[in-house]
């Protein structure tokens, strides 16, 4: 293959891949989202924002008056149980408190950054309110179930919108004219990069362009992206695009929020409880791709953590009250332990090509065996960590 061919190649995998990062396209529309409603903000008269406001529940009032920063709200929040990092190919930090049933999806930049989605159980009493809660042209409203997603709206003026569409622009030049952005994200390398604004409803679109200078960004036309073309559209091409229509890039990420609510919920309900019962445990795969699947481990009336698992399916068991084994295939067949209290992951077997795995099971607490396809069958010890109590 020649060189042209294969960055072709590339770049093609790539935009196949980036339509199917979670939250992140358009087509996130094809799920079916059942009973989740939303309402478009629209203008607000004076008298209609002081009724909505008057509604408001009060972590809501909490949130809008300190801006959605993280570090004005704080103090006035649950203490977070869970602050994980979002996979491997986005950059945004989730908060979890109350057993989950409040959780905030946070811009990175520390305790300064700025909240992008908060989501409520509203099952929890105190968060009952977010049920009647209607969208206002500061937030925007979604509702699955007994989840309810709030996201802010910030759009831009108009002047504003035609002065991106018209030209390149850094990283840092977006920055000094939107502020930080939610989160960014790419898949593969080279190929696009992509900066998310959530609230002002906004993508921007880059690529590689070796290593002269910064990567220049322009804003990301859905239609264009449906195409899963090689290059970026020239800019002429963007002129046309309707700011309001791009606002559904906004509501596509919602969406995507109470999917992945629905998926992980209904994994857990069907997952594999711990000996002692402590914990479950189950497989998911919320970006869709083939090396993407995670463990999600729960502790009774505590939010889930989920750890990155490769292509694990249904290649994991319980080794003992606290520690989940699985196996995953993709190149040498690995076997990796881990701690379901802190999270702790440790390589403990590995077979390597051309050799591969027929099955796996575990014989009795830290030990389990596995065959290989020469009909051989090996024992593994786990060793229990220096200072654990004997339940492991």
């Amino acid at each position: 293959m020649v060189l042209g061919e294969k960055r072709a190649a590339q770049r093609a995998i790539c935009v196949i891949a980036t339509r199917i990062a979670v939250g992140l396209t358009l087509l996130l529309t094809v799920h079916d989202y059942g009973s989740a409603e939303t309402a478009s903000p629209g203008p607000e008269s004076r008298e209609a924002r002081t009724i909505a406001e008057a509604r408001e529940p009060s972590l809501l009032k909490t949130i809008t008056a300190g801006g959605w920063r993280l570090a004005k709200v704080v103090a006035a929040l649950p203490r977070a149980q869970v602050v994980q990092n979002d996979g491997k190919t986005q950059r945004f930090v989730h908060y979890a408190s109350e057993g989950g049933r409040l959780r905030l999806w946070v811009s990175p930049g520390g305790k300064g950054a700025d909240i992008f989605a908060l989501l409520v159980d509203t099952r929890e009493q105190r968060y009952g309110d977010f049920v009647r809660l209607a969208s206002t042209e500061r937030y925007a409203t979604y509702r699955q179930g007994a989840y309810v997603v709030v996201l802010p709206v910030r759009p831009v003026s108009r002047e504003l919108f035609d002065k991106l569409t018209a030209r390149l622009w850094t990283e840092d030049q977006l920055q000094e004219r939107l502020g930080a952005p939610s989160y960014k994200w790419n898949v593969h390398a080279p190929g696009f990069f992509v900066i998310e604004y959530v609230p002002q409803g906004l993508s921007f679109v880059g690529e590689e362009g070796g290593p002269r200078g910064p990567i220049k960004y322009q804003v990301l036309d859905p239609e264009w992206e449906k195409r899963q073309p090689y290059e970026l559209p020239p800019l002429a091409s963007l002129a046309p695009l309707d700011y309001t229509k791009l606002q559904e890039r906004r509501d596509a990420f919602a969406k995507e929020l109470l999917r992945q609510r629905e998926e992980i919920d209904g994994a857990l309900a069907k997952g594999r409880p711990s000996p002692d019962g402590r914990f479950v445990a189950a497989q998911v795969n919320l970006k869709g791709l083939a090396y993407t699947d995670e463990i999600v481990i729960q502790e009774r009336g505590k939010h889930e953590q989920r750890y990155y698992a490769g292509d694990v399916g249904d290649r994991y068991s319980w080794l003992n009250d606290r520690t989940i084994v699985f196996q995953k295939s993709l190149g040498d067949s690995e076997f990796y332990t881990i701690d379901a209290l802190t999270g702790a992951r440790k390589l403990v077997a590995k077979v390597s090509y051309p050799h591969t795995v027929d099955d796996f099971g575990v014989s009795r607490p830290r030990r389990f065996w596995y065959t290989t396809d020469d009909g051989e069958r090996h024992e593994v010890t786990v060793q229990k960590p220096k200072g654990l109590s004997s339940h492991f």
